[in-house]
């Protein structure tokens, strides 16, 4: 691990590094803390961003040894969005998105299960998959002053798939994700604070350094990653178990989703 004064801001300059290096998402380390650096933009979920960030995940857990006293944290080098959710317009078919979900339904499972307190920095919009991405996080930390969470598929009249309810009821509880869903309501960070959903609403100023101190000082919870991964485990027991079946998918989503797709394609 790089060890940087915790008054430099160490999130801006690996922002600017994993631009200029042009990755799809970057690994950086410092103060026992990991940071994984989403660089695609929108960071729209395709094929090749669940590639680059399970390679991430998978780096962390197997070429870093004991993970114990360490944390993790999930940021965007886009000050604008978080993350906006599958990337529908290069899907070429129904089976392709299906497949994609599933795909990504792991790659959550992954997040939720990892042996670490892990964090997601939103100082952006974070919609659909996007935002569900969020919540597959320990902790969120979001900007006060731009960004909104969203789950819009009900605009369109997109139901629900399994695994993402069972996510979501468990991070915000079932009146709120009612709520959301059924309205695709979008709330800024201090509706999401006084809902649960966002732990720290920090202002733009001030959303690096809050970022950093928390993830170095909720790494010390963290006093045993095994007993840590095993605890999250049971705790998301059903949530992981959901992520990961087969099929897990509802088909009349698909079927709304992509046609969603073709009109998004027209416009």
């Amino acid at each position: 691990f790089r060890v940087m004064d915790s008054q430099e801001d160490y999130i801006a300059s690996i922002i600017q590094k994993t631009i200029e290096g042009g990755k799809l998402a970057e690994l950086h380390t410092n103060n026992n803390v990991f940071y994984v650096v989403m660089n695609s933009g929108e960071n729209t979920i395709n094929r090749q961003f669940v590639d680059a960030m399970e390679a991430i995940i998978k780096s962390v857990q197997e070429d870093y040894g004991d993970l114990t006293g360490c944390s993790l944290v999930t940021i965007s080098t886009n000050p604008k969005i978080f993350s906006n959710g599958m990337d529908l317009l290069n899907i070429k078919d129904e089976k392709e998105l299906g497949t994609l979900f599933e795909d990504a339904g792991k790659l959550l499972s992954k997040l939720v299960s990892v042996g670490m307190p892990t964090i997601a920095m939103v100082d952006g919009h974070a919609f659909a998959a996007g935002f569900y991405m969020v919540i597959s996080h320990d902790y969120v930390i979001m900007k006060k002053e731009k960004g909104y969470l969203c789950f819009n598929e009900m605009q369109f009249g997109a139901p629900v798939n399994e695994y993402n309810s069972v996510l979501a009821k468990a991070k915000m509880g079932t009146r709120n994700y009612h709520e959301l869903y059924l309205e695709a309501k979008k709330i800024n960070a201090e509706e999401a604070h006084r809902r649960g959903i966002v732990h720290i609403v920090a202002s733009e100023k001030d959303i690096h350094k809050v970022t950093q101190e928390f993830a170095e000082k909720i790494a010390d919870t963290n006093k045993d990653t095994k007993s840590y991964e095993m605890t999250k485990a049971d705790i998301y027991k059903d949530v992981i178990h959901s992520l990961t079946k087969e099929p897990g998918i509802n088909q009349y989503a698909i079927e709304k989703i992509f046609g969603y797709k073709s009109m998004l394609a027209k416009m």
